[in-house]
């Protein structure tokens, strides 16, 4: 059973849920997902076979440090599903107005905080799920094919570390420029530009501090001291995880539909505050 939403309720948890399932059924239904998943992992399957065994003809630094492998695969994938997540993120607004695709939903009394979640639950599910996969693929490799030297950590730190804060800004970023804007083109195309202008122009100087895919960042893992700069890190990636949490609280506050429920709307913009503030 939910909570009940309507009037001055908090959260209905059966209409997050009904969302974010819906919303990971159509994803997983889309061609354009289905191309790209399969795209990204027959170039990082071909890469991994090429660098990772001994068919290719990897560097020694390459072979000698645990990391490299599954770094590499993340931050390939980072930066690709970086912008599918651009993609497949504004494409509930055309979907909603032109296909009716959550008449089901809308049917039932909720808050806008209710639907931006549960939206943004079923995205982050399906993105997830492809980083397993690829995760899968490489542990496969490097534990049975693989000259390289295995450490389980990396697995478990790339992704927290590297792919998460990414999705979660992307997403929230992207969510807040298509319910301002309401164009899914003009939002694709100012997301498309911001990753060139990172990682072409703005990525590197100071200290990787624009690079929001963290493709510049040094993250290579070492057996024996770990990464070296955690504390850099956690500032740098903790910022745009808090951003990214804070855009898609503000999202909730200019959706173009009935709140429902005043109390969710004043959450909403005190976690977008805190997060905001916290990140600066």
């Amino acid at each position: 059973m939910g909570i009940k939403s309507n009037g001055d309720g908090m959260l209905n948890f059966s209409i997050i849920k009904t969302v974010a399932q819906f919303e990971i059924k159509l994803l997983l239904r889309s061609w354009a997902f289905r191309i790209f998943s399969l795209l990204a992992l027959a170039i990082l399957l071909m890469m991994d076979i090429g660098m990772g065994t001994e068919i290719g003809r990897s560097p020694h630094f390459f072979r000698s440090l645990s990391g490299s492998l599954p770094l590499m695969n993340i931050k390939m994938l980072n930066i690709y599903q970086g912008i599918i997540i651009v993609f497949m993120a504004t494409e509930f607004i055309k979907r909603d107005r032109q296909h009716d695709t959550t008449q089901v939903v809308f049917v039932r009394s909720f808050s806008n905080f209710d639907y931006i979640l549960g939206k943004i639950i079923g995205i982050l599910s399906v993105f997830s799920l492809l980083n397993l996969l690829v995760l899968l693929i490489v542990f496969i490799i490097h534990f049975f094919f693989s000259p390289t030297v295995f450490s389980w950590q990396p697995y478990i730190f790339y992704p927290l570390f590297i792919g998460f804060p990414t999705m979660i800004f992307v997403i929230g970023l992207s969510f807040f420029l298509v319910t301002l804007l309401r164009s899914q083109a003009v939002v694709f195309a100012l997301m498309l530009g911001y990753s060139l202008l990172i990682l072409i122009y703005v990525g590197r100087p100071l200290f990787n501090f624009f690079d929001a895919f963290a493709f510049y960042q040094p993250l290579i893992y070492s057996d024996l001291i770990g990464t070296g700069n955690m504390t850099e890190l956690l500032l740098l990636r903790g910022m745009y995880l808090l951003i990214g949490l804070g855009l898609m609280a503000a999202t909730v506050l200019f959706v173009r539909r009935l709140r429902q429920s005043r109390l969710t709307g004043f959450v909403a913009l005190f976690f977008a505050l805190i997060a905001f503030s916290s990140a600066a």
